[in-house]
């Protein structure tokens, strides 16, 4: 199944509904799963997305504000672009920037505050000459 990617404002409010599951239930596969049962954004939010969890000891202390503000965060890809001509191949690397993350305050757990990070992915594979 082919999914399409969802523009940036509608996957942050999806993200954000996901947050709240997360936040009572942890993140894991059946987690994941039921939340999206038959819901094809919702698929498609998950199929164009890096989710990750920052944790730290409440010991620690706290940032003012929320406590995602505490943290910058970006996500980058590596990019392989491979053009293959008569001579052989010509193989180039780049890091390329991601879209925005966004971060989550988590309700704290036991003794740890808690930040859940979600990017979108971008499609990073692509014929050379081409801009998307």
């Amino acid at each position: 199944m082919v999914v399409a990617q969802l523009p940036f404002d509608k996957a942050k409010e999806l993200g954000k509904g996901l947050a709240s599951r997360i936040a009572k239930d942890g993140i894991s596969h059946d987690v994941f799963h039921d939340w999206v049962g038959d819901d094809a954004d919702r698929e498609s939010f998950l199929a164009h997305s890096v989710w990750g969890m920052i944790r730290w000891d409440k010991a620690l202390g706290r940032p003012d504000g929320t406590l995602a503000s505490g943290f910058a965060v970006t996500h980058k890809a590596r990019r392989v672009s491979v053009v293959v001509t008569a001579n052989g191949a010509d193989v180039s690397h780049a890091w390329i920037a991601q879209d925005d993350v966004v971060l989550y305050d988590l309700p704290d757990d036991g003794d740890t505050h808690r930040v859940a990070s979600a990017a979108a992915t971008t499609t990073i594979l692509r014929t050379p000459g081409t801009t998307s």
